[in-house]
């Protein structure tokens, strides 16, 4: 049986790297851990030459300089888009994030967690729960039918109105 690729965007697999790492830092048993870790690098990897062409657009669009006080204070080094070519390194981003991705791999099943098993609802609006291209599925939930009220003894239901039973 093959498992079904995850098509999306290659922007949607950068903003769920974070999300995915924390989720591969949960002790699961070891199929479900497979399943994940193998998921977690095929992500990383289109991640990755997201990076590469992100910074080939900085490199291109930028100058070398001396990082302000601020950009200093977070760490930031060189090269640093020029503020004229600001609006083409943006649209450069866009088109880049645009790029559809798929990959040979299915989502991994969050029922591997168990019942107890908690991740942050923005982990998951990250990870694509509810789009397409989602990294993770849901358990399937069984269908369930809705239990009739219950009638007390005198033949009223909880609302007190009579309630007839033979419809």
């Amino acid at each position: 049986m093959s498992r079904p690729a995850i098509t999306t965007t290659l922007g949607a697999l950068v903003d769920a790297v974070p999300a995915l790492q924390r989720l591969a830092s949960l002790p699961l048993p070891m199929k479900p851990s497979y399943h994940l870790s193998k998921l977690q690098k095929l992500v990383f990897d289109e991640a990755k030459i997201y990076q590469e062409k992100r910074s080939e657009l900085v490199t291109r669009l930028g100058e070398d300089r001396p990082p302000t006080p601020c950009e200093a204070k977070q760490g930031q080094t060189g090269p640093f888009v020029k503020a004229e070519h600001m609006p083409a390194f943006l649209k450069g981003l866009e088109e880049l994030s645009a790029v559809p991705v798929s990959i040979a791999w299915g989502p991994f099943d969050l029922s591997a967690l168990g019942e107890d098993g908690t991740v942050a609802a923005a982990d998951l609006n990250a990870l694509g729960l509810h789009t397409d291209g989602a990294l993770v599925v849901m358990p399937e939930e069984a269908p369930t039918k809705a239990a009739p009220p219950k009638a007390r003894a005198n033949g009223r239901g909880n609302t007190g109105r009579k309630v007839d039973l033979k419809s």
